[in-house]
């Protein structure tokens, strides 16, 4: 129970730090427009990847690579003055992300075991069949980007960016939390017959 309330907390810190440049994005295009947005969205990322060294005290790979895709698509739209590029950001962060995972098995790595293995004792068949579940949800969720953006236009894009897409990552982790939880307590208790 304690590893499920220090886990928790750790998460909702890290979500927090993840949706704060994306609210920030949402309320600048309401009261401003896109491209003062993507602007802050530029500087509220690499911000965001700061506080999450800060927090971890180890290179922070995901949110450096969420800084360099900010900084170059945010930068094409402000030099092109053309919101299409933050738009379409989401759709290749994802896909390019599904490949890399896909690539990263059938190579045999497990890139989430080492992202964020430290803190979980499961198996690597159990990192696998996470791996795969998390492929799937990036390919739905650049596919949805496309979707939303495309039949409802920017505004639209921007509130579903905002609201809908934190909603579908929040549903995803506790539809999978049972199973890392589960994993991990078998991962303690083989640890534990093995003396460890």
């Amino acid at each position: 129970m304690e590893f499920a309330r220090f886990e928790a907390r750790s998460l909702f810190a890290r979500l927090a730090v993840e949706l704060g440049p994306v609210f920030l994005f949402f309320g600048l295009v309401q009261l401003y427009d896109i491209f003062v947005a993507t602007f802050a969205f530029m500087v509220a990322t690499g911000a965001a990847a700061l506080v999450s060294w800060r927090q971890e005290r180890r290179l922070p790979v995901l949110p450096l690579i969420g800084v360099a895709f900010a900084g170059i698509f945010g930068g094409i739209t402000l030099a092109l003055r053309d919101p299409l590029w933050i738009v379409l950001r989401p759709t290749i962060y994802n896909l390019l992300a599904a490949a890399v995972l896909v690539v990263a098995l059938q190579r045999g790595r497990l890139i989430l075991k080492s992202v964020f293995g430290s803190g979980l004792a499961i198996s690597d068949s159990a990192w696998r069949a996470l791996t795969w579940r998390l492929i799937g949800f990036l390919i739905c969720l650049g596919l949805l980007n496309e979707l939303v953006w495309r039949s409802f236009g920017i505004e639209f894009w921007v509130a579903f960016k905002a609201f809908a897409v934190p909603i579908l990552d929040l549903l995803f982790l506790a539809l999978n939390w049972p199973f890392v939880s589960r994993q991990h307590l078998r991962g303690r208790e083989a640890g534990a017959a093995l003396g460890n």
